[in-house]
């Protein structure tokens, strides 16, 4: 379970409350029609079943939840809650330790992200049109995957790492930057932690659009070859024990 909080104007949040109200209460009257003979009627009007005993604050729950995730909540389509499989989307992401394509250690497994019910999990993942593996190291933190953009992870681990621009000399906080495939992914280059770096826009477009040319060596060292002939390399700094700083 998860807390979702929305801090607005108070007229906004007040009118957002009234009207699940309004919608919720509208659920619980349906279901609560005295008349049993009324129950094949009240399935074709859309009408909470008769096992349905939420509280008012957990039918205003679902009502929300289903505006946002559907952008329509009425008295009869929420009259459950529709189904996560129609609202979500999911992706699935397959983990594949290092060790694993070594020849040992375990099967990969679903990564969800978050704390997810294992049932919540199949459900989601049976409706997923795509899957994308994640290398990960042996103690779990991601190297590469098969993505183009970079996980949470290995965005994290690229800040940590170069902190700023990795042009010789600049500065540009990492914030700020692009995250570059260092070897063009249209060419093949992996999106992993030793194929990406950040490059501010300036010299994200010199590197693609002019003579300079850049090779990443292990450990994270950028080495770049001016117009010239000239090798300038860029080493990462030490890690911190500690940064504070917006990422």
């Amino acid at each position: 379970m998860a807390d979702l909080v929305l801090r607005c104007a108070a007229a906004v949040a007040h009118g957002a409350f009234d009207r699940a109200t309004r919608i919720a209460r509208a659920v619980i009257d349906a279901r609560e029609k005295p008349d049993a003979n009324h129950a094949e009627g009240a399935r074709d009007c859309g009408e909470a079943p008769a096992s349905d005993v939420r509280t008012l604050s957990q039918v205003r729950a679902d009502v929300l939840a289903d505006l946002i995730l559907t952008g329509h909540a009425t008295s009869a389509e929420s009259a459950s809650s529709i189904p996560t499989g129609e609202a979500i989307h999911a992706q699935v992401h397959v983990i594949v330790p290092v060790t694993t394509l070594a020849g040992g250690g375990e099967a990969g497994a679903l990564a969800t992200g978050g704390p997810i019910d294992p049932d919540s999990a199949r459900r989601l993942a049976a409706g997923a049109t795509t899957r994308t593996r994640l290398l990960t190291d042996s103690s779990g933190h991601v190297l590469a995957t098969e993505a183009y953009r970079p996980s949470t992870a290995i965005r994290a681990a690229l800040v940590a790492r170069d902190r700023h621009c990795r042009f010789p000399g600049c500065r540009q906080p990492a914030r700020r930057c692009d995250i570059d495939h260092t070897h063009a992914r249209e060419h093949g280059g992996p999106t992993s932690i030793g194929n990406l770096a950040h490059l501010c826009r300036r010299h994200h477009v010199l590197k693609h659009r002019t003579a300079w040319r850049v090779v990443q060596r292990p450990g994270g060292v950028l080495e770049w070859t001016s117009p010239t002939g000239l090798v300038y390399p860029d080493v990462p700094a030490p890690p911190l024990m500690f940064t504070a700083g917006y990422v």
